[in-house]
This record gives C-alpha cells, structure tokens and sequence, in this order.
C-alpha cells in the first residue's frame, strides 16, 4: 500500500509503503511504515535530514530514502540496532538502486530523475 501526498508537477513529497499482511488488525494499520521516501523540498531540507529522520527512527521505520531531485540523487537508511544508518547515495553512476526491506524495488536513479527533462 503506498500513500503520498502530490505535489505541482506530479512530484511526490513523500511514500509510505506497508507490508498491510503483517500491520493489519481490525481493518486499522498498526505500527510503523517499513519504508518512507521524501523528496526533499529547498524549504523542509533541514526538516526532512535531521528532524524527520529522527522521528522514523524511533518509530522504527526500517528503510528511510531521501530523494534530492536538484542533486538527482538518493541516499539510502536503514534500520540497525535501534539508529537509521545511511548505507549508500545513489546517483547515475552507482546503479542499480535496490531497497533493502523490498528487495524487488530495484531502479536506476536515471529512470526515477529523468522526468526533470520534461519540466
């Protein structure tokens, strides 16, 4: 399940995907998400770096992009010992991109960036 706000321009400011299976009691989402994308935006940068992270963490959120669409690149968190540890920035020259919680998600930050041509 994915949730996400849409932004001007079809961006999206952030993605919560669950495993519903395993979250899901009485028809209610219990628990936190297993990964939350932001797309950083030049006002919340600071918000979504120090503070949000923070508040996914001890929520345990187990995987933590942050998509910086003006450097086109992804840093990658994930959850080890209780602390969302960056474990890699992609940009177009490491790929391809593979979550950690979802190992199936696997893209190039070319294919997720490229739509930038076209604004």
């Amino acid at each position: 399940m994915v949730y996400g706000k849409i932004l001007k321009k079809q961006l999206f400011e952030w993605m919560v995907f669950l495993r519903i299976a395993e979250k899901l009691r009485n028809k209610r989402c219990y628990g936190a998400p297993d990964l939350v994308v932001e797309v950083l935006s030049p006002s919340t940068v600071r918000n979504d770096r120090l503070l949000k992270r923070y508040y996914y963490e001890k929520a345990g959120v187990k995987e933590y992009w942050i998509a910086d669409y003006q450097h086109q690149t992804i840093e990658k968190y994930v959850l080890c010992s209780d602390s969302l540890r960056l474990e890699e920035v992609y940009d177009d020259r490491n790929h391809p991109f593979v979550s950690t919680v979802f190992p199936n998600i696997t893209f190039s930050t070319h294919d997720i960036f490229s739509f930038l041509a076209f604004l």
